[in-house]
Order: C-alpha cells, then sequence, then structure tokens
C-alpha cells in the first residue's frame, strides 16, 4: 500500500509549492516486492527506480533545498505570499520588479546573479526617487507617496543602505590608504576605490552622496 514517506516529503511541497506558484505533487514511497520502490515524484508522474540507487525526485528535492535562493526566487515567494494575503500594493510593486528583472535577463541571455539582480533593483529606485522630486514639486503628493512607499519595498531586497557617517568614515580611511594622496584631480580614482569598498562591505550607498563626501574630503586637504 502506498503511503507518505516523512523522511521524502519533509518541508518540500510547501516550499516548492510557495517558490513555484502552482500545486506539487506529493511524493510517495512503496514496497512492490523484488526491492523496487515507486515513487510519485513533483508532477504526478508515478516512476519506479531501484532502492540502490538515488531517486530522481530525492535529487531534485535536494538540489532545490541545497542551493541557497537567489534573489529572483526570493520575490517569486513573496509575490506569492502577497498574492494569499491580498496584499495588491505590495503585489503589484513585487510584479513589477520581476517584470525588471526578467527584462535584463532577456538583454543578457542568461541568467542574473544576485549582483546583477541588486544593480536592477537599484536602478528602480532611483527612478522612483526621482519620481518622488518631481511629484512633490509638482504638488502631487499622494503620487509622490504612492512612489516613496515602492522604494521601501524594493529596498528590502538590498544590502543595508550606509548612513552619511558610515560614508564619510568610509571614504576618509579610503583616502588615508591611497598613496601618493590623493587631490581632486584624483577624484574619480577615490570615488572608484571608495565605491570598491563600500561593495567588499556589502554596504549599499548613493554614488551622489559618496562624491559630495569625495569632494569635501578632498578639498579640505
Amino acid at each position: 500500500m502506498i503511503r507518505k514517506d516523512p523522511a521524502l516529503i519533509s518541508n518540500a511541497r510547501t516550499g516548492l509549492q510557495s517558490s513555484l506558484g502552482f500545486e506539487v505533487g506529493w511524493v510517495y514511497r512503496a514496497n512492490w516486492g523484488r526491492g523496487d520502490v515507486a515513487c510519485r515524484c513533483f508532477f504526478g508522474k508515478e516512476q519506479r527506480c531501484c532502492p540502490l540507487r538515488v531517486c530522481r525526485a530525492d535529487a531534485m528535492r535536494a538540489a532545490f533545498y541545497n542551493s541557497p535562493m537567489t534573489l529572483i526566487d526570493q520575490i517569486q515567494t513573496d509575490i506569492v505570499v502577497a498574492m494569499k494575503a491580498r496584499e495588491e500594493h505590495k503585489l503589484s510593486t513585487l510584479r513589477m520588479v520581476k517584470t525588471a528583472l526578467k527584462n535584463r535577463e532577456i538583454e543578457k541571455m542568461a541568467p542574473l546573479d544576485d549582483k546583477e539582480s541588486q544593480q536592477v533593483l537599484s536602478t528602480l529606485i532611483k527612478q522612483r526617487k526621482d519620481s518622488v522630486e518631481q511629484f512633490t514639486k509638482g504638488g502631487r503628493q499622494e503620487m509622490a507617496d504612492k512612489e516613496a512607499s515602492e522604494i521601501k519595498l524594493i529596498e528590502a531586497y538590498l544590502p543595508k543602505a550606509a548612513g552619511e557617517e558610515e560614508i564619510t568614515a568610509g571614504v576618509r580611511a579610503t583616502i588615508t590608504e591611497m598613496q601618493p594622496a590623493p587631490a581632486m584631480k584624483d577624484m574619480g580614482t577615490v570615488m572608484k576605490a571608495a565605491m570598491a569598498r563600500f561593495a567588499t562591505a556589502g554596504l549599499r550607498v548613493d554614488g551622489k552622496v559618496v562624491s559630495e563626501a569625495v569632494k569635501k574630503e578632498l578639498t579640505a586637504k
């Protein structure tokens, strides 16, 4: 008699359904005599396999759980959660983000890594910051608030944003390490080194703020 195998299914079904957005079949295991095993895989197809080999369904599940979730996978999972919770604003924002990521993948003709995905999200944030400024100047506060709320949702998928003090400290440390001491004409070189420093530290920074900090520090010398 076919029975659910707790050792196999664990939390796989819940995780896969959230990620894929559709019903996933249970994995079953049964003894058919002579040591054969029958498995019902994710797509509802029953198959037989030798118990001495790794079941294909097991392999699929192992690959799923042993590989880290990418940024786009996380967004897809959150889209399903927002859909179930009927969070319309969050849902529309995440769908927009997913579309932007997919469009970038089409341009690249290959999957994006997390760094490339973060660059796409940073561009979306910059666009919305510009929109907030324009809507505020035009007296359209409701639209400005909408764009600002989208910024907050998108920022949740990016590394921690560095504060002004962290940026200043990072720029000063960068300048101190450079030999010979840089002058204003070396601003581009200092910018590049400072941005690399923040990226290595896993901090998200506004290039405009870093530029202002670099200019201020070099002017003081």
